[in-house]
């Protein structure tokens, strides 16, 4: 198939070559182009599949644990934002004070979580009546 040199001008265009004086020399320069575009191509391919399977062979430990503990990570968040106070304090004895009583309460919790199955909810309405209850 013949072209034009009208036609060879503008692919000499699209691919970002010179015109040149003859036809022979344009389609030179466009093989060329195209040759070393594909060449350029196939480098490319090669490293982006050679990124992929030698890079992540294997995940680090720290995703593979996160994942696998995933639903106990959202669960323990979960239950620290529930019991979290939601309101901004801008005092910071009120914040520290408040932070240490959310501690001891956790802790509290943990220790007793060890002795029996309770749930968090429950265990805050049990310590807030036994601090009510409490007499010196």
């Amino acid at each position: 198939m013949k072209l034009k040199s009208t036609k060879l001008k503008e692919l000499c265009k699209k691919h970002g070559q010179k015109t040149a004086p003859t036809k022979q020399e344009m389609v030179t320069r466009l093989m060329e182009k195209v040759k070393h575009g594909q060449e350029h191509n196939e480098i490319s391919d090669i490293v982006l599949n050679r990124y992929r399977t030698l890079h992540f062979k294997n995940n680090a430990t720290h995703h593979d644990m996160y994942r696998s503990s995933f639903n106990g990570v959202d669960r323990s968040n979960k239950w620290w934002y529930k019991s979290n106070y939601a309101y901004a304090l801008n005092n910071w004895r009120t914040k520290m004070l408040l932070s240490i009583l959310q501690d001891m309460v956790a802790n509290a919790f943990v220790l007793m979580r060890d002795s029996r199955k309770i749930h968090i909810s429950d265990f805050r309405e049990e310590l807030s009546t036994q601090l009510m209850l409490y007499k010196e």
